[in-house]
């Protein structure tokens, strides 16, 4: 009888969740749920029901019920040319993005393609510079930057031009060029 006990396997904290624990798998997507819910769900049926009534905004609300829009798009004639062309555009982008996505995947894949690195390269910097960008701007906005802001400040952003060098015109592009 003690060699069972002892043979038991352990339960810790690191074993996987079987499949048949349906209770934790669902407590633990409730949250995400909650907040898809909060971000994206409540504005729609909020757009939804303003859209049944008359938004006025001088008044500063929402008026009385009122089908009226939906009405004046349905009966309009453009919608049906406006609609396919948004659908035959939405088909033919997506079919050629498509194609010459899995295209350059395939060619790509190949190991003695010559100058195959530097296509990756080229292929990636779209991609890398929004991230990088951001992280820069981040980095000179935090406390720690502070000889950046003043850089910024009192060196570059001057009325006589940038850096020293004088300004094209007169002294608004200065107040545009701190602005921006």
């Amino acid at each position: 009888m003690a060699e069972l006990a002892q043979s038991a396997p352990k339960k810790s904290f690191a074993q996987p969740i079987l499949r048949t624990d349906r209770k934790l798998r669902i407590q633990l997507v409730i949250p995400a749920m909650i907040g898809i819910w909060l971000v994206v769900g409540f504005p729609l049926l909020y757009a939804f029901y303003v859209s049944l009534h008359d938004y006025i905004l001088s008044r500063g609300g929402i008026g009385e019920y009122n089908l009226g829009n939906y009405t004046q798009i349905f009966s309009d004639r453009l919608l049906i040319g406006a609609t396919r062309n948004t659908m035959v555009l939405t088909i033919s982008v997506v079919v050629l993005e498509f194609l010459i996505g899995f295209g350059l995947a395939l060619l790509l894949h190949n190991k003695r393609l010559k100058g195959r690195d530097f296509y990756l390269l080229i292929l990636l910097i779209p991609m890398l510079m929004p991230p990088i960008t951001v992280g820069t701007i981040w980095r000179l906005l935090l406390p720690g930057a502070w000889h950046y802001q003043l850089f910024l400040r009192f060196n570059w952003f001057t009325p006589t031009g940038v850096a020293g060098r004088p300004a094209p015109g007169n002294g608004h592009n200065y107040y545009c060029r701190y602005l921006a």
